[in-house]
Protein backbone atom coordinates (compact mmCIF):
# COMPACT_ATOMS: atom_id res chain seq x y z
CA UNK A 1 0.00 0.00 0.00
CA UNK A 2 2.89 2.35 0.73
CA UNK A 3 4.14 1.94 -2.82
CA UNK A 4 0.79 3.05 -4.22
CA UNK A 5 0.76 6.12 -1.96
CA UNK A 6 4.30 7.04 -3.01
CA UNK A 7 3.47 6.65 -6.72
CA UNK A 8 0.28 8.75 -6.34
CA UNK A 9 2.21 11.37 -4.36
CA UNK A 10 4.97 11.54 -7.03
CA UNK A 11 2.40 11.86 -9.84
CA UNK A 12 0.48 14.58 -7.98
CA UNK A 13 3.73 16.47 -7.29
CA UNK A 14 4.72 16.28 -10.95
CA UNK A 15 1.29 17.56 -11.97
CA UNK A 16 1.51 20.50 -9.54
CA UNK A 17 5.02 21.41 -10.68
CA UNK A 18 4.00 21.24 -14.36
CA UNK A 19 0.86 23.33 -13.81
CA UNK A 20 2.92 25.99 -12.00
CA UNK A 21 5.21 26.37 -15.01
CA UNK A 22 5.61 30.02 -16.09
CA UNK A 23 2.95 30.54 -18.73
CA UNK A 24 3.73 34.24 -19.12
CA UNK A 25 6.93 33.52 -20.96
CA UNK A 26 7.12 35.37 -24.25
CA UNK A 27 6.49 32.97 -27.09
CA UNK A 28 9.16 32.72 -29.72
CA UNK A 29 8.52 35.21 -32.51
CA UNK A 30 7.39 33.66 -35.76
CA UNK A 31 10.26 32.97 -38.07
CA UNK A 32 10.49 35.26 -41.07
CA UNK A 33 10.13 33.15 -44.18
CA UNK A 34 13.31 33.02 -46.22
CA UNK A 35 12.68 33.91 -49.82
CA UNK A 36 13.76 31.40 -52.41
CA UNK A 37 13.70 33.99 -55.19
CA UNK A 38 16.87 34.76 -57.08
CA UNK A 39 18.08 38.31 -57.63
CA UNK A 40 17.04 37.96 -61.26
CA UNK A 41 13.50 37.13 -60.14
CA UNK A 42 13.37 40.06 -57.69
CA UNK A 43 14.61 42.30 -60.47
CA UNK A 44 12.25 41.16 -63.21
CA UNK A 45 9.08 40.43 -61.21
CA UNK A 46 8.01 44.06 -61.00
CA UNK A 47 8.35 47.58 -62.34
CA UNK A 48 10.79 49.86 -60.51
CA UNK A 49 10.88 53.60 -59.91
CA UNK A 50 13.90 55.67 -58.86
CA UNK A 51 13.43 57.03 -55.34
CA UNK A 52 16.85 58.57 -54.89
CA UNK A 53 20.16 59.35 -56.54
CA UNK A 54 23.09 60.44 -54.43
CA UNK A 55 26.36 61.65 -55.90
CA UNK A 56 29.28 62.13 -53.50
CA UNK A 57 26.81 61.69 -50.63
CA UNK A 58 24.49 64.50 -51.79
CA UNK A 59 20.92 63.58 -52.72
CA UNK A 60 20.36 65.25 -56.06
CA UNK A 61 17.26 63.26 -57.01
CA UNK A 62 14.99 65.00 -54.52
CA UNK A 63 15.99 68.53 -55.51
CA UNK A 64 14.62 70.99 -58.07
CA UNK A 65 17.55 70.07 -60.35
CA UNK A 66 15.66 66.89 -61.34
CA UNK A 67 12.34 67.61 -63.09
CA UNK A 68 9.09 65.97 -62.00
CA UNK A 69 8.74 64.60 -65.54
CA UNK A 70 11.88 62.50 -64.92
CA UNK A 71 10.92 61.44 -61.39
CA UNK A 72 7.74 59.65 -62.54
CA UNK A 73 9.52 57.34 -65.00
CA UNK A 74 9.39 53.59 -64.35
CA UNK A 75 11.74 50.79 -65.36
CA UNK A 76 11.16 47.14 -66.24
CA UNK A 77 14.10 44.73 -66.14
CA UNK A 78 13.18 41.86 -68.46
CA UNK A 79 14.58 38.33 -68.28
CA UNK A 80 16.05 38.88 -71.75
CA UNK A 81 18.50 41.50 -70.31
CA UNK A 82 16.48 44.32 -71.85
CA UNK A 83 15.77 47.32 -69.65
CA UNK A 84 12.64 49.21 -70.72
CA UNK A 85 12.25 52.78 -69.48
CA UNK A 86 8.70 54.13 -69.48
CA UNK A 87 8.49 57.90 -69.85
CA UNK A 88 4.99 58.20 -68.43
CA UNK A 89 2.70 59.71 -67.24
CA UNK A 90 4.31 63.13 -67.77
CA UNK A 91 6.98 63.68 -70.40
CA UNK A 92 9.71 66.30 -70.41
CA UNK A 93 9.44 66.46 -74.20
CA UNK A 94 6.05 65.56 -75.74
CA UNK A 95 7.72 64.11 -78.85
CA UNK A 96 9.76 61.58 -76.85
CA UNK A 97 8.62 57.95 -77.19
CA UNK A 98 6.56 56.43 -74.37
CA UNK A 99 9.27 53.84 -73.78
CA UNK A 100 12.85 53.08 -74.77
CA UNK A 101 14.99 49.97 -74.44
CA UNK A 102 18.55 49.67 -73.26
CA UNK A 103 20.68 46.88 -71.81
CA UNK A 104 21.46 45.46 -68.39
CA UNK A 105 23.03 42.23 -67.21
CA UNK A 106 23.44 40.68 -63.80
CA UNK A 107 27.02 39.59 -63.22
CA UNK A 108 27.18 36.99 -60.49
CA UNK A 109 25.20 37.80 -57.39
CA UNK A 110 26.54 41.25 -56.59
CA UNK A 111 27.18 43.22 -59.80
CA UNK A 112 25.14 44.53 -62.70
CA UNK A 113 26.06 46.14 -65.99
CA UNK A 114 23.47 48.84 -66.60
CA UNK A 115 22.83 51.39 -69.33
CA UNK A 116 20.22 53.70 -67.84
CA UNK A 117 19.08 57.20 -68.72
CA UNK A 118 17.69 58.76 -65.53
CA UNK A 119 17.30 62.28 -66.94
CA UNK A 120 18.39 64.19 -70.03
CA UNK A 121 21.79 64.70 -68.40
CA UNK A 122 22.15 61.78 -65.97
CA UNK A 123 23.07 58.61 -67.85
CA UNK A 124 24.54 55.58 -66.12
CA UNK A 125 26.55 53.28 -68.39
CA UNK A 126 28.63 51.26 -66.00
CA UNK A 127 29.14 48.02 -64.15
CA UNK A 128 27.74 48.73 -60.72
CA UNK A 129 27.80 47.00 -57.35
CA UNK A 130 24.44 45.79 -56.04
CA UNK A 131 24.19 47.04 -52.46
CA UNK A 132 20.57 45.85 -51.98
CA UNK A 133 18.21 43.82 -54.14
CA UNK A 134 15.12 42.37 -52.51
CA UNK A 135 11.35 42.35 -52.98
CA UNK A 136 10.95 46.11 -52.41
CA UNK A 137 14.30 47.86 -52.86
CA UNK A 138 17.20 47.92 -55.27
CA UNK A 139 20.27 50.01 -54.52
CA UNK A 140 23.13 50.25 -57.00
CA UNK A 141 26.55 51.78 -56.42
CA UNK A 142 27.40 53.54 -59.69
CA UNK A 143 29.83 55.98 -61.28
CA UNK A 144 28.37 59.12 -62.84
CA UNK A 145 30.82 61.36 -64.68
CA UNK A 146 33.62 59.84 -62.62
CA UNK A 147 31.81 60.54 -59.32
CA UNK A 148 30.68 57.77 -56.98
CA UNK A 149 26.91 57.61 -56.66
CA UNK A 150 24.08 55.47 -55.36
CA UNK A 151 20.79 54.96 -57.24
CA UNK A 152 17.87 53.65 -55.17
CA UNK A 153 14.83 52.07 -56.79
CA UNK A 154 11.54 51.17 -55.08
CA UNK A 155 8.31 49.63 -56.24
Amino acid sequence: MNKKKIIVLVLLSAGVIYSCKDKNKDPEPPKTPVSTKTKQQFLSDTTWKVSGFKASGTDIWNTPFVSACDKDNTYKFKLSNVLTSFDLPSKCNPTDPDSTNSAYKLIGNDKMYINLKLTGTIIIDDTSDINVLDATTMELKVKYSGIDGVVTFKH
